[in-house]
């Protein structure tokens, strides 16, 4: 379970320059995606991963459904604030909001596995 503790903080904390590498190296800004956008998939990768090994059962189910519960919060905003629904600005904000819960999701699945296992 040492080499998983290791695994996870190291990921955490090379993710990001991982993402930055690989939007740099394929030149990926021409396609207007950024480093949030690549380290997103890394970051969903690695919940799969850690919590599979950890509870011997995955929470990729679990954030899945935390997304759809954003999705449909965002959505509702949308609805009752401007009574109407653009769906360019609705996945803008989604996106953007599902990195951060991605990575606040995998922050607390690392201080998990540090204190628990």
């Amino acid at each position: 379970m040492l080499f998983l503790k290791v695994i996870s903080v190291l990921f955490l904390l090379l993710g990001f320059p991982l993402a930055m590498a690989i939007t740099g190296l394929f030149r990926l800004r021409h396609f207007k995606l950024g480093v949030p956008d690549i380290a997103l998939p890394l970051y969903a990768g690695a919940i799969y991963i850690i919590s599979a090994r950890t509870f011997y059962h995955s929470l990729l189910a679990l954030y899945v459904l935390l997304l759809a519960i954003l999705l449909l919060g965002i959505t509702l905003y949308y609805l009752i604030t401007k009574r109407t629904i653009r769906f360019h600005r609705v996945f803008k904000i989604f996106w953007r909001l599902s990195f951060l819960m991605t990575v606040l999701f995998y922050l607390a699945l690392v201080i998990y596995v540090l204190i628990f296992v």
